[in-house]
């Protein structure tokens, strides 16, 4: 009798031991199936997130090309207007006595509507010592050593380069001495001459692009930069403690660099309508902090539902 009891209790223990190994291996499974489920659910949400972050700036860098290009295809209709327009002459006229004046009224009624346009003037080589601007005739030297503040050989070789070219670019003329900087966009003339005889000269300020760039680093580390067409740096803004060496022939349309233990993520766009390049430079780590406050509220919440 005891040894059928002691079968039976021995058996009850085999099938306690089995269940119980059935049920662990049981949690182990359903246990390893939600660590797979959140670990999948995990990454292609931060995926996601990163991939939001990066087409997010990538929309503000198109807001910035899309705001350039408004202002540049506006300021090359006033240029292509002037090239026409009977007041101008590519040459001094003897008989014209009051041109200078004409002129500077035309130039004048050129600027209402376009206000982001400071100063607006026509050079010609014939005159290379005359400027007509829209309030009226001053030396070129003058004008750009009281505006500028330029001292008079860099003034000389601002104007020396003027007369150099023969396409239409915007350039940066900077002075440390200067309260303010601008754009300088040259449009020679005739359009598409090599051998240019006249200019039409656009003073753009740069705070008519600043406060959008800006928008670009408001809650980041990092830099954007502007390009004109020839691979000349135009603007930079940045509050990063080091500069960045970057080649932009290099650079590819997004990308991502190591430079001094950092890791930066780069974006490139270049202006169908202008050629102008805008590159955004982002601190990863600002990124990633972003997107990981972002992952704990998620688990909490995946784990909450679970």
């Amino acid at each position: 009798m005891e040894e059928k009891i002691q079968d039976g209790a021995l058996c009850s223990l085999k099938k306690s031991k089995f269940v119980r190994t059935v049920f662990l291996r049981i949690i182990l499974i359903i246990l390893i199936v939600i660590i797979a489920v959140i670990a999948i659910v995990f990454f292609f949400f931060t995926s996601e997130i990163r991939n939001s972050i990066l087409s997010e700036r990538q929309k503000q860098l198109d807001v910035i090309n899309d705001t350039i290009s408004e202002r540049m295809e506006a300021a090359t209709s006033i240029a292509y207007n002037i090239g026409t327009d009977e007041s101008f002459y590519l040459e001094s006229v003897e008989k014209e006595k009051y041109s200078g004046t004409v002129m500077s009224k035309t130039l004048e009624r050129y600027l209402v509507g376009n206000d982001f346009i400071e100063h607006l003037a026509y050079y010609r080589i014939s005159d290379p010592d005359v400027l007509y601007t829209s309030k009226g005739e001053i030396s070129f030297i003058d004008f750009l050593c009281s505006f500028m503040r330029f001292d008079q050989t860099t003034a000389q070789t601002c104007i020396d380069e003027i007369q150099s070219t023969n396409k239409v670019v915007v350039k940066s003329f900077l002075s440390e001495k200067a309260e303010r900087h601008y754009f300088t966009y040259l449009c020679p003339l005739p359009q598409f001459s090599k051998n240019p005889q006249a200019f039409v000269i656009m003073l753009i300020p740069e705070h008519v692009l600043s406060d959008v760039l800006e928008t670009q680093l408001m809650h980041y580390t990092g830099e954007v930069l502007i390009y004109n067409a020839l691979g000349e740096e135009l603007y930079k803004i940045s509050n990063l403690t080091k500069d960045i060496p970057l080649s932009l022939s290099e650079l590819n349309a997004s990308e991502t660099l190591v430079i001094d233990g950092s890791r930066y993520m780069i974006q490139k766009s270049v202006s169908d309508s202008n050629g102008w390049t805008y590159v955004s430079i982002i601190r990863m780590s600002d990124i990633i902090s972003g997107v990981a406050q972002k992952q704990i509220i998620f688990i909490v919440l995946l784990l909450i539902l679970m």
